[in-house]
């Protein structure tokens, strides 16, 4: 029987080298990717954080310098000259001239101050109780000195209150809001930052240095900011309300300028309450990803700071770990392409030479001895194959050997056993021309018959055994009583004759299909050896036809001394005899023959206790229903 491959070495070999190579390509594709990833976000969160951290190093330089220019302003000999006439306590020692002389002189070095920077809307000076002494408007071309008729009133402006009770060095810097005129937001809108700080006379408060910085220019900086690599900017105040924003009309919503409640914390609820408190840091805006700095306009008010924050959409900050990955996916795809090529071309390297040993021992195994394996790797299956080839010679010189050994022993068999016969026949025959009675004559024809009838009935099974399984097998309906009386008579006298028993049971009416000379020559074989068998002892030989479910069983028992064990496995095999005087060793070996031809089986039981049993199962035969023609009538 032909072994199926459950598992070709063709399959190991490739998924072992498989395995060899594509495990350590993975941990190292693996071990690439999560290093380099986290590097390449690394040095991405990195470059966001810098370009904020530039952008807000600016806006606080820009914001440093403003404080600087109203504390230089507010120290200059002009404005303490000014403030000094100011603060005198009666003014009929002091002219008219000499203060108007002073105020001109504050005048032009305010408008000097302001044609130079260019960002600041309004230079103020303002007298203790918060007149407007001197005031300077830039109007975007030019600088110019608000006539004295213009000057208002900020003695109830939180600027002025909260400069004038700071003490001397120190700067207010107001919130960045929208400025105002004659208590209006001005329009179109002018977002302001105010600077304030004291100016003091030997030891007392003399006025009030006012500056009112242009936001725009650094807002619009921040604006301006509008990539797809780099994102955006925006820049909101302590309580979340946008001061600069991509889109203008999310801009000033806040209760004391437009009052619209669009804020940063409306829109990101989740982060703003981890980047509003927060000094710097990054954080994640479900699509993009945000760096944020702490401004402080004011050194000395830590409770009132900005926030500039840099939005950059994923897509953009994280293409080149999404480039690596397509990148690094490519590299994994092609090596494993080539792994899988390199495996199989291995793989076929060395399972076709195991496979062309194997395609040769079936071959041998269906007796072409003369077949040779041709393998030249240079290892160890080229050494199989060597020793496979030497087996085969071998085996077909044995096999040479072993036909004419048996040739030899079925010639000197067949001879030895119609050598019997013969010589019988020719002494029988050479008495039949000298008998006187012809009782005798009657004998001696008798006796030469029945050695001719065995000469033909071995030469008969030589015959049948040559040609195989009958093909012209005439198969009728046969009930098990028809098959029982058949062996009686056909058996019945010898077995009477050798002092045997016949014992025939049939325990039902069961129908087969066969040949019945075919069947009855089957049965009168086994019982034939039953007879020899016991001739000497005497005995019985009980046989039982029956059926059990789909299958008759016919059963063979005898009382004899039962089959040898050494030939019990190979008692159906042609030749095989053992302690019969006459016969070819071929009978059992045609029984088996004619059962197959059937469908049957014959078998030899092993669990007989005493004698030989042989158990015969054909299948069991429906016979067509008889059935009566009647008459009916109503």
């Amino acid at each position: 029987m032909t072994s199926r491959v459950r598992f070709p070495i063709r399959r190991k070999l490739l998924a072992a080298l498989m395995a060899a190579t594509l495990l350590p390509l993975l941990v190292v594709a693996v071990y690439v990717r999560v290093w380099t990833e986290r590097s390449l976000t690394a040095r991405v969160l990195d470059d966001i954080e810098v370009d904020c951290r530039e952008a807000a190093n600016a806006l606080e330089n820009a914001l440093s310098g403003a404080r600087d220019d109203v504390l230089v302003l507010s120290r200059s000999p002009e404005v303490a000259d000014l403030a000094r006439l100011l603060s005198a306590e009666t003014d009929s020692r002091l002219p008219v001239p000499d203060i108007t002389a002073s105020r001109r002189r504050v005048e032009a070095l305010f408008l000097g101050f302001s044609d130079t920077k260019r960002s600041y809307d309004q230079v103020r000076f303002l007298d203790p109780d918060g007149r407007e002494i001197v005031r300077i408007n830039f109007d975007g071309d030019r600088s110019f000195a608000v006539p004295e008729d213009q000057l208002q009133d900020k003695s109830q402006r939180y600027y002025f209150e909260q400069a004038n009770s700071l003490p001397a060095g120190q700067v207010y810097v107001s919130r960045l809001d929208l400025n105002r005129e004659q208590g209006a937001i001005e329009r179109p809108l002018k977002p302001v930052l105010r600077y304030a700080t004291p100016v003091f006379t030997n030891g007392r408060r003399s006025g009030v240095l006012v500056t009112n910085m242009l936001a725009k220019p650094f807002l619009d900086n921040i604006r301006a900011l509008r990539t797809e690599e780099h994102g955006h900017r925006m820049l909101v105040d302590q309580d979340g309300f946008y001061l600069a924003h991509r889109s203008r009309s999310k801009e000033w919503g806040a209760p004391h300028d437009l009052n619209t409640g669009q804020s940063f914390s409306t829109d990101y609820r989740d982060a703003a309450d981890t980047i509003l408190p927060a000094r710097r840091g990054t954080a994640d805006l479900a699509d993009s990803i945000a760096s944020y700095r702490r401004i402080s306009p004011c050194p000395w008010d830590q409770d009132c700071y900005w926030m500039l924050i840099q939005e950059v959409p994923k897509s953009a900050a994280l293409a080149p770990v999404w480039r690596f990955r397509l990148a690094l996916g490519a590299v994994f795809a092609v090596s494993l392409l080539g792994a899988l090529s390199l495996s199989l071309y291995l793989s076929r390297r060395l399972s076709n030479p195991l496979r062309e040993v194997e395609r040769g021992a079936r071959l041998l195994g269906d007796g072409r001895l003369d077949h040779r394996v041709s393998v030249q790797t240079g290892d160890e299956v080229e050494v199989l194959a060597d020793a496979f080839n030497q087996m085969a010679h071998r085996l077909a010189e044995a096999r040479d050997q072993e036909r004419l050994a048996f040739v030899g022993r079925t010639a000197a068999g067949i001879v030895h056993d119609i050598k019997n016969p013969l010589t019988s026949i020719k002494g029988f025959a050479d008495l039949l021309t000298t008998a006187e009675s012809p009782e005798e004559r009657q004998e001696f024809s008798r006796i030469i018959g029945e050695d001719a009838d065995r000469i033909l009935s071995m030469v008969q099974e030589l015959l049948d055994f040559s040609r195989g399984t009958p093909a012209d097998l005439e198969l009728e309906p046969t009930s098990a009583k028809d098959i029982a009386a058949d062996l009686a008579r056909a058996v019945g006298r010898d077995m009477e004759r050798a002092g045997v028993a016949l014992d025939i049971t049939t325990r039902d009416d069961a129908f087969v299909r066969v040949d019945k000379d075919r069947i009855l020559r089957v049965l009168t074989n086994l019982a034939s050896n039953a007879r020899e068998a016991m001739q000497e002892t005497g005995g019985t030989l009980s046989v039982e036809i029956g059926r059990f479910d789909d299958t008759v069983r016919i059963v063979l028992q005898d009382t004899g001394p039962g089959v040898p064990d050494e030939i019990a496995n190979t008692v159906f095999e042609p030749f095989v005899t053992h302690g019969k005087q006459r016969g070819t060793g071929l009978g059992l070996a045609i029984c088996k023959q004619i059962v197959a031809a059937h469908g049957g089986a014959i078998t030899l039981d092993p669990s007989s206790e005493r004698g030989a049993r042989f158990v015969i199962e054909l299948p069991a035969h429906e016979p067509e229903a008889q059935t009566e023609d009647s008459d009916t009538g109503q």
